[in-house]
């Protein structure tokens, strides 16, 4: 699926490399109105944590290599917006 192929190339990347595997799961799925309000929450509480945490490193910074930093991402999108912006590609 388009989905899939996304990010087919990290995961080899990650293997071949010997790497932690990355934790990205894409689905594509049909919500209710209600199921849409719910994901709506649940994303505004990650940008709730993600926040905290910045504000956090602002008072009391935490170093350490670079290599070792997080790099997440989150979100939605209508399935037929990722299709066509796969076309014009």
């Amino acid at each position: 699926s388009i989905i899939e192929q996304r990010f087919s190339e990290e995961r080899e990347l990650s293997s071949k490399n010997d790497t932690q595997t990355s934790e990205v799961r894409l689905q594509k799925i049909l919500l209710t109105s209600c199921e849409d309000r719910m994901l709506q929450a649940q994303l505004k509480s990650i940008d709730m944590f993600i926040a905290g945490i910045k504000q956090q490193r602002k008072r009391k910074p935490l170093h350490g290599p670079l290599k070792s930093q997080k790099v997440v991402f989150w979100g939605h999108t209508d399935y037929q917006n990722m299709v066509r912006g796969s076309l014009k590609v």
